[in-house]
């Protein structure tokens, strides 16, 4: 996402006075110089650096120097393994370049830098708004232009490391980067970051991205110690498109999500012929969650099989050998319970293993803790249920995050646990601590908490108080709403509250309060198999699979409904007033109209070359598909072309 930029003539202008800082002077036409930091600098997850290569045509990398854009699918020449690109404006130029830099700065360089950052970055609170300097490498190019009668411009670097957050900043001496659209090789220039694991992986971010980067004046701000998110349509893995895996794998599998790329550095103890690795966040499409509590968002990894030579999208199993994740349409196949109100944490019931987290901050830590911060009190919770009950029981702690629920602006605050349960066996969570944070490699749940003790003290996200003191939580069944007893789900609604309070004069309302919400759950499960068994058959089907839910108006005739099972196929209500079904795994529901695409975003390219007919439930839409020659590439339409001379 482009931010508005902020600018004026006061801050048309590099970020540092250069004039003090050494010259390089080249020893070869390379062109390239390492340059050692006082103290390493943390990027994009696990991996410090201590040095860097700044490369004259306007670049600086981690691994190895690279002074021009190859052509090639991640820009690099063949020997590069693995390669980190900051490139404020990547592009050959005429002449020598001339390239000054430091690794020390003035007080008074250092106090800008420091109010660039805490200014500008969104999140203020981290280390209660301080930046105080550690390491910093600054390198300055000018007198830069690609032909004879261009004007002189001027870039400029600063990667800073407060010992564990670092940003990096790209000035310039105009209003932004030059607008050159061939640099001297006749490559179009690279701006932003690049990272690629030689030839078969590639990580672009071009942009700045809501929340975390800022753009103001002629300043770009990036955050460089959470993991890299590869928002430019250039990126890749050598696994391809997750989706084209998935329909390979399965005709009728299900494709009701989207995803974006990142990428994280590892340590070396973890992957040693891996410097990073690349994986996808992926997000259920409206509707559609992962479990019975509304959950929607999960992880898959690249992961290279050395003994079959490939590579392909992989996530956590079941016991029975299938994905854990799968989005299908819960809200209306399965009960949803909610307290309909922030419960307060009873410390006489929460564990003193897990207490200190209540002491914690989460909002202070790098994401990926947040992410495994959220995910163990969720664990917890889980645990806790499954040692009490035999129904199945899944947790949601993010309910504001959710689209279809009725509530949406509540508090979702953390908390507790149990009354009576001895929490012993942890595989579980180590478990899903293993799907977001393979590189801690901990399999004991003793170190996996000092891992986020000792993080949110690095950090200063321990408090003296209690941070987190309520919990508002949304409890999913996951057995057969037909077999369920009263009973049963009775026990799980006063279970899930002796999770979090043994107050009786708490827990005794909100009992009489949930009932009408059971009854509705239960109503409206009834409403949606309504339509089953109402339509004879014409003969024995050999693809029939047995229907879980009606598609028709809410309330209306069951007659009129169609029966259908929402792991293979969704529900519609069209513009017209009329309900249709859709294939989940290649289409989707999109404010009323059916589109022949997975997802929802439709991009102007794609508008143009098929003139608006992605729509399925469109009259017109097969007449102008048989006027196209592009038929077949009808879906799978690229939305980046591959690189070449001319650039993208």
């Amino acid at each position: 996402m482009r931010f508005p930029t902020l600018f004026s003539a006061a801050n048309a202008a590099l970020l540092l006075d250069h004039s003090s800082h050494t010259q390089i002077t080249w020893a070869n036409t390379d062109w390239n110089e390492q340059v050692t930091v006082t103290n390493p600098i943390r990027l994009f997850g696990d991996r410090r650096f201590s040095s860097f290569y700044i490369n004259g045509f306007g670049s600086v990398t981690t691994d190895a120097p690279q002074l021009h854009i190859e052509n090639s699918q991640t820009y690099s020449k063949y020997g590069i393994n693995d390669n980190i690109v900051f490139a404020p404006n990547w592009a050959a130029v005429q002449g020598t370049p001339t390239v000054h830099y430091a690794t020390s700065l003035s007080s008074s360089q250092v106090d800008i830098i420091a109010n660039e950052i805490k200014t500008n970055r969104p999140v203020k609170t981290v280390r209660d708004g301080e930046f105080n300097l550690d390491s910093v490498l600054v390198a300055t190019w000018t007198g830069m232009k690609v032909n004879a009668d261009d004007a002189d411009s001027s870039y400029q670097i600063v990667i800073a490391s407060d010992g564990y957050f670092s940003y990096v900043l790209y000035s310039f001496d105009g209003e932004d980067k030059p607008e050159w659209s061939l640099d001297a090789d006749r490559y179009k220039p690279v701006h932003g970051i690049v990272t690629h694991h030689r030839r078969m992986d590639l990580c672009v971010k071009s942009e700045a991205t809501e929340n975390r980067d800022w753009k103001v004046g002629s300043v770009y701000g990036w955050n460089t110690y959470d993991e890299l998110d590869c928002s430019d349509c250039r990126s890749f893995t050598e696994c391809g498109g997750m989706k084209e895996q998935d329909l390979s794998e399965a005709a009728d599998a299900n494709t009701q999500y989207t995803y974006i790329q990142y990428f994280k550095t590892l340590p070396d103890s973890v992957f040693s012929h891996y410097s990073g690795q690349y994986y996808a966040v992926c997000q259920c499409n409206a509707g559609f969650s992962i479990d019975a509590a509304m959950n929607d968002v999960f992880e898959r990894k690249c992961i290279y099989d050395p003994d079959m030579y490939e590579s392909s999208w992989e996530s956590t199993e079941d016991a029975n050998g299938n994905s854990r994740f799968t989005c299908q349409d819960y809200e209306k196949t399965k009960i949803q319970l909610d307290y309909g109100q922030p419960i307060s944490i009873d410390l006489d019931v929460w564990p003193s293993k897990f207490e200190f987290l209540l002491y914690i901050d989460a909002k202070l830590l790098p994401k990926k803790f947040q992410q495994m911060f959220y995910m163990l009190i969720k664990a917890i919770f889980e645990e806790v249920m499954k040692q009490k009950l035999s129904t199945s029981v899944s947790v949601n702690l993010h309910p504001e995050n959710y689209r279809n629920r009725r509530r949406q602006g509540r508090s979702a605050v953390l908390a507790n646990d149990e009354l009576g349960i001895d929490l012993d066996d942890f595989d579980d969570m180590l478990d899903w601590v293993g799907d977001w944070a393979p590189e801690l490699a901990v399999d004991d749940i003793d170190d996996f908490l000092t891992a986020i003790e000792d993080t949110a003290e690095e950090v200063g996200a321990i408090r003296d108080d209690q941070v987190t003191t309520e919990l508002d939580v949304i409890l999913g069944i996951e057995d057969d709403p037909a077999t369920l007893t009263d009973e049963e789900i009775t026990d799980v609604i006063e279970e899930g509250l002796l999770v979090m309070t043994n107050n009786t004069a708490v827990t005794a309302p909100i009992m009489n309060d949930i009932q009408t919400e059971i009854d509705n759950e239960k109503n409206l499960i009834v409403e949606n198999t309504a339509c089953h068994g109402l339509r004879p058959g014409t003969g024995n089907n050999p693809f029939w699979q047995k229907p879980d839910s009606c598609c028709g108006p809410p309330g209306g005739d069951p007659n009129k409904a169609k029966p259908y099972l929402s792991s293979v196929s969704g529900c519609c209500g069209l513009t017209n007033g009329w309900y249709r079904t859709y294939e989940l795994s290649t289409q989707a529901c999109c404010d009323g109209v059916i589109l022949n695409q997975s997802h929802c975003e439709i991009d102007d390219n794609t508008q143009a070359l098929f003139g608006g007919c992605t729509i399925a439930n469109d009259p017109n839409c097969r007449k102008r598909k048989r006027r196209t020659a592009l038929k077949r590439r009808f879906i799978h339409h690229p939305t980046c072309l591959p690189l070449n001379r001319s650039g993208l």
